[in-house]
C-alpha cells in the first residue's frame, strides 16, 4: 500500500513513465497520420491553390513540374514517411502564404509573445 508509508519501487516508476511516453507517442503518431490524411484527401488541389489566379499563365508542364518537386507524384505512404521524417528533424516546410520556412515564422511569433 502506498498510503502506509511504503516506498514504491523504482521499477514501478519507470514502468509508469514508459507507459505514459508510449501513450503520448501513439497519440502523436495518430494525430499526425490523421492530419496528413485530411490534407491528402482534401478536395482542394494544392498545386492549383498555390498557383491561384496565375493558373491561366501556367502551362500543364509547369504544373507537373510543381507536382514532382513537391513529391505529389509519389504514393501517399511514401509522402507520409518523408513528411514525418522531415517533421521529426524540425523541418516544418515552407509557408505558402509568406514563402518563408514555417519554423522561422513560429520563432518570430514566439519572440513577439515574449516581449
Amino acid at each position: 500500500m502506498q498510503g502506509s508509508g511504503q516506498r514504491v519501487p523504482f521499477s514501478s516508476w519507470m514502468l509508469y513513465l514508459l507507459k505514459k511516453v508510449l501513450r503520448l507517442a501513439s497519440l502523436l503518431a495518430a494525430v499526425s497520420f490523421i492530419a496528413f490524411m485530411l490534407m491528402e484527401y482534401s478536395p482542394v488541389d494544392p498545386v492549383m491553390a498555390y498557383v491561384g489566379a496565375d493558373a491561366i499563365k501556367v502551362s500543364p508542364e509547369q504544373l507537373e513540374q510543381i507536382r514532382e518537386r513537391w513529391g505529389l507524384d509519389e504514393e501517399p505512404l511514401v509522402r507520409y514517411g518523408k513528411w514525418l521524417s522531415s517533421l521529426l528533424q524540425g523541418d516544418f516546410g515552407t509557408s505558402m502564404i509568406y514563402r518563408e520556412p514555417v519554423l522561422d515564422l513560429i520563432q518570430d511569433c514566439l519572440w513577439l509573445l515574449s516581449h
